[in-house]
């Protein structure tokens, strides 16, 4: 409607497919890995750092960077729209209170506006995310690009 404010609506957590094999470990893992990418998300699209939720969903470098970048949005009046994302692992691996995610990361018809400018984004990312686990709850701590070359 005119006038209105536009609102989109915002997923508290992104589908990873778990594979049947999964320990719980690696289970509990990619469930708070597909929150994390979800508030990651949230950033980009807008949110501020309460209605992201990155509080509860990264720690250290990792929540910093997303705490710059929302700021970063705001400063530079940034917006980016497209498709959810989707997630598919390429591989998980936990070792005690760490663990690893590989995942390929599709954001289908992502264009990034910039006071108005639009700019289109590559649609297809490969992210190792690190998750740290600290009174049992499991939060990105870090995250690498890869050569996503190998994602389809």
């Amino acid at each position: 409607m005119p006038g209105e404010p536009s609102v989109i609506e915002l997923p508290d957590q992104l589908p990873i497919d778990i594979p049947a094999d999964a320990t719980d470990e690696e289970r509990a893992v990619l469930e708070a890995t597909g929150r994390f990418m979800a508030s990651w998300d949230a950033v980009l699209f807008g949110a501020g750092e309460d209605e992201s939720g990155i509080h509860e969903t990264a720690t250290g470098e990792q929540l910093e960077r997303l705490i710059d970048l929302g700021v970063k949005v705001v400063m530079q009046r940034t917006v980016t729209v497209g498709e959810s994302t989707v997630i598919d692992l390429v591989d998980v691996s936990v070792d005690g209170d760490t663990a690893q995610v590989d995942m390929c990361i599709t954001m289908r018809d992502w264009v990034t506006y910039t006071d108005g400018e639009p700019e289109e984004l590559d649609e297809l990312e490969r992210q190792v995310v690190t998750m740290v686990r600290a009174d049992d709850t499991w939060k990105a701590s870090d995250s690498k690009p890869m050569d996503a070359s190998s994602c389809s």
